[in-house]
């Protein structure tokens, strides 16, 4: 597709277009996390199902109602994911890195989240300790841990030997589709936020994780908390109301064989496309050249791969040959 209108309904009339072609769903898309492009896919590839309806059919098929799972898996890449966590507003100014990385890596623990319960249960203990000014024991009643402290001794354990976010982020141009994820202006009361009436299932199942670790939040311990950060609540509740994108959970559900969502490939592509092959062109340039161009280079492409492809044939050929003369000699 190429097009100067991004919306959804200009790439869901391309992917329709491309679908009446006698082009069969895909069972499973990666992109990034542009709403355009995960609307497009959903209507396109669901039977006209919006995201949200779509996201909330993820959700009911999660809680057993298999009915309901939609016909496309649709999520969103990995490194896109992680590049909005470490861009979070709140952890801009912070001096103390030890504490964005805490964090970073607590909420890529989602991220991988192979099952609902798994990411429930870090959910809890992340919200617990965003919302909790104390931990340790609690006071007055002897050696009993707080929440806090179960969920921070939880977390930890978690994380170690994580690797650095920056391993699986690959170079991600400035995108303006994260600014909506990254932006609480329409959130800043975030109580108003989760009680506010017409809610889906999605947001009545946040609102009672959100709820239960803000109660436990309240628990008294007897030491400060040092991952304190109120503000980052309004943002990983919001993140979490499309978790059944970006997290592992629907990954049995759909029998992808795929661990890590990722379009790094793809990516690449129009990397090399844009800082070597247009390098040295005129821009901007016309679509008919553009064209030309990318397809000359996707050519020199399959001209590598087809010629890598009879290689490594020739040589399976010539092991095969040789294991046979092996053989014959040895009877």
């Amino acid at each position: 597709m190429l097009s100067e209108k991004q919306d959804t309904l200009t790439i869901f009339y391309w992917l329709g277009q491309w679908i009446m072609s006698g082009i069969r769903s895909p069972y499973e898309v990666v992109c990034d996390y542009s709403k355009a492009i995960l609307g497009a896919a959903s209507k396109a590839f669901c039977n006209g199902r919006s995201l949200q309806n779509y996201v909330n059919d993820c959700f009911k098929a999660l809680n057993g109602h298999d009915e309901y799972l939609p016909t496309t898996y649709i999520r969103i890449d990995v490194a896109h994911v992680i590049k909005i966590f470490c861009r979070i507003k709140h952890f801009s100014g912070i001096k103390n890195n030890s504490l964005k990385q805490f964090y970073v890596r607590g909420i890529r623990l989602l991220l991988t989240s192979d099952t609902f319960k798994e990411f429930n249960c870090i959910l809890e203990a992340l919200f617990t300790i965003i919302l909790s000014e104390t931990d340790g024991r609690c006071v007055g009643k002897g050696i009993i841990e707080t929440p806090s402290e179960i969920s921070r001794q939880l977390i930890l354990e978690n994380i170690r030997g994580l690797s650095s976010e920056k391993t699986l982020i690959y170079d991600i141009e400035a995108d303006n589709d994260l600014t909506f994820y990254l932006n609480d202006e329409n959130y800043e009361n975030i109580d108003n936020y989760i009680h506010e009436e017409g809610i889906s299932y999605m947001d009545e199942y946040l609102k009672q994780i959100y709820e239960k670790s803000k109660s436990n939040s309240e628990i008294e311990g007897d030491r400060l908390l040092a991952y304190f950060l109120p503000d980052l609540a309004k943002t990983l509740l919001r993140l979490c109301k499309d978790f059944p994108l970006w997290t592992n959970v629907m990954r049995k559900k759909f029998n992808s064989p795929y661990n890590i969502a990722s379009s790094v490939v793809v990516e690449n592509d129009f990397k090399e496309l844009k800082t070597q092959i247009l390098k040295f062109e005129i821009r901007p340039m016309t679509a008919d050249k553009f064209i030309i161009t990318h397809l000359n280079n996707i050519e020199s492409n399959v001209k590598l791969l087809k010629s890598s492809l009879e290689r490594a044939s020739q040589v399976s050929k010539d092991n095969f040959s040789a294991e046979n003369t092996e053989k014959k000699n040895s009877n």
